[in-house]
């Protein structure tokens, strides 16, 4: 057996990589298996001093050990507590991950790109299956977080951004590898079709990212092909561009910026019909600028309401969880009706429609429309400043992850509160009273959640890792590594990427690929 594993090692590794690239997209199961098969195989190939010494000579793989060892050994001494042992178990496989591909040495290019290229090819399958079903299966188009059938829809959308880049590393910039034909075909083909899944899963950090990567691509595309045409077109189109983002963030921002402004004194107290209007208290959401909490009369909207639905009183809960009333309150807003008889008698067949569908802006029907996703971050934000509950708003809970999270760090300032820190967080969550329980979370950022783990000086140590692991992989810098390194330090800012299978396999799994087994970029 040792002798097979001996004349075959080499061959064997670059099959396990591929396996290990086609499923660790496909669940959390297959990426517990994944690590299992690699140490598996490190173990049973034996030739241990050499792969102690590969590692211990890869300076970035030993910045990486040291950020998992350090979060682990922070585990290991709330020892034998269920939380710590849940955090060790749940940590594992990155250790797994980037022991065994920081101690084997570089892949030759023709087989990095095999691999990469049946990583590219099951993402393309796995993206497929999930899209395919989401239309299919879902009846609820705005479910966009049920995308992902096999993972997060945000963890997806780090997948696929980087496996864009690696289209375009092979498209555009490796001299390495002869790239065929029918693989160029494939290449396009799937950059064209993951740009596609970039859109469709409407995750705001996707979108940063791939236009982060967009500009680094043509800023590298006008050094590499200097001229003075070419500078001005890619010149042109990215002005243009930005032009109509700018555009389309102030057409949305506007009607928030320049909200109706109300003077209680001079508001009418009854309705046409001589109902009177609920007295007027500060208002904290707007719909198109027009304040949803201004001339409202329930007792009329409620008989209006079931004269013309029959499908009871607006206090009935609709199609999105919440009761018909705030829903016909700020449709009504959106086409700055008053909220009464008269201004109900104004709604057509289609509004009634759209209120029972749960949409709450006439600009808004359909859930496929981008703008609708930037209209709503700019609504969270502005109810959120005036004083609405953060509950079941992604970006102004956010806001309160955070807040948490630093009670949290200033509780355990130095050395964090290791495998209790989701513990901890959620006694402040009940404490302050503010987030109901169903949306208690982590910090959604991994800087923060290091620091809630192992506190300052832990962030200090994990910082200086990564940087260490930028620095020591500078032999490796293309475009693939430099897109990867994007990608994660995105993702870093907004998600507690590392804290999940997931990102274990986005982190640790994919980026050991990158670091470790990609060729030197010197290398012929």
């Amino acid at each position: 057996m040792q002798s097979l594993f001996k004349s075959y090692s080499q061959a064997l590794y670059v099959a396990i990589l591929a396996l290990c690239s086609a499923t660790i997209i496909w669940g959390n199961f297959l990426i517990t298996l994944a690590s299992i098969l690699l140490i598996s195989f490190w173990i049973l190939n034996g030739n241990y001093k050499q792969h102690v010494s590969t590692l211990l000579s890869n300076k970035a793989a030993i910045c990486y050990l040291i950020i998992i060892a350090m979060i682990l050994l922070r585990c290991l001494v709330q020892f034998p507590h269920q939380a710590a042992i849940r955090a060790c178990t749940k940590y594992l496989p990155f250790l797994l991950f980037i022991f065994t591909l920081g101690s084997y040495k570089e892949l030759t290019h023709k087989q990095f790109k095999t691999i990469i290229l049946v990583f590219i090819c099951s993402l393309d399958i796995n993206t497929i299956v999930c899209v395919v079903q989401q239309f299919f299966n879902q009846t609820d188009t705005s479910n966009f977080r049920a995308v992902g059938k096999y993972m997060s829809y945000i963890r997806l959308s780090l997948f696929t951004v980087v496996a864009c880049a690696a289209c375009a590393h092979y498209l555009f910039y490796d001299k390495n590898s002869d790239v065929s034909k029918i693989e160029r075909i494939f290449l396009w083909g799937s950059v064209i079709w993951l740009t596609f899944v970039v859109v469709f899963l409407k995750t705001l950090m996707g979108y940063i990212i791939y236009a982060l990567l967009a500009t680094i691509f043509a800023i590298s595309q006008i050094k590499q092909n200097y001229s003075s045409k070419v500078t001005i077109i890619i010149f042109a189109v990215f002005t243009a561009l930005l032009l109509a983002v700018g555009a389309v963030l102030y057409s949305e921002a506007r009607y928030f910026i320049f909200s109706d402004t109300i003077n209680p004194e001079t508001l009418d107290t009854h309705t046409q019909r001589g109902n009177a209007y609920t007295p007027y208290k500060q208002g904290t959401q707007a719909e198109n600028g027009h304040w949803a909490n201004v001339y409202v009369c329930p007792q009329e909207l409620d008989s209006c309401w079931q004269a013309r639905t029959g499908i009871g009183s607006i206090w009935t809960i609709g199609k999105n969880g919440f009761p018909y009333f705030p829903v016909i309150c700020r449709y009504m807003a959106s086409k700055n009706l008053r909220k009464d008889a008269d201004g109900f008698a104004q709604l057509t067949d289609t509004d009634i429609e759209n209120i029972k569908n749960g949409f709450t802006n006439y600009r808004f029907t359909s859930n496929s429309d981008i703008r609708k996703r930037i209209y709503e971050a700019f609504w969270e934000i502005h109810s959120y400043r005036n004083g609405d509950n953060p509950n079941g708003h992604s970006i102004t809970q956010r806001l309160q992850f955070l807040a948490t999270a630093k009670k949290v760090a200033d509780t355990y300032p130095w050395i964090g509160a290791g495998a209790f820190a989701q513990t901890e967080m959620f006694k402040f969550y009940e404490r302050d009273n503010i987030l109901q329980q169903t949306n208690w979370n982590l910090p959604h950022n991994q800087f923060v959640m290091m620091l809630v783990t192992t506190g300052y000086l832990g962030l200090a140590i994990f910082v200086l890792c990564f940087i260490g692991i930028v620095v020591f992989s500078r032999k490796k810098w293309n475009a693939l590594t430099i897109s990867w390194f994007v990608a994660t330090i995105v993702s870093f800012l907004s998600e507690d990427t590392m804290n999940t299978l997931a990102g274990t396999a986005f982190c640790a799994f994919l980026g050991g690929i990158i670091l470790f087994a990609q060729p030197n970029i010197q290398s012929k």
